[in-house]
């Protein structure tokens, strides 16, 4: 999802390591994701009539 030179630019603007960084993110992405989209995929926005 995200490549190296992206955790590399995140990392150093939040000053951590960026394999820590990676780590935190696999940790914390799946819930994320899960709670993001409960039913299991991702919502449409509806137009108003």
């Amino acid at each position: 999802m995200f490549g190296s030179g992206m955790i590399g630019q995140l990392a150093a603007k939040a000053g951590v390591n960026p394999q820590d960084l990676a780590t935190k993110l696999s940790q914390m992405l799946p819930t994320a994701i899960d709670k993001l989209t409960p039913t299991g995929s991702i919502a449409t926005p509806t137009k108003p009539a």
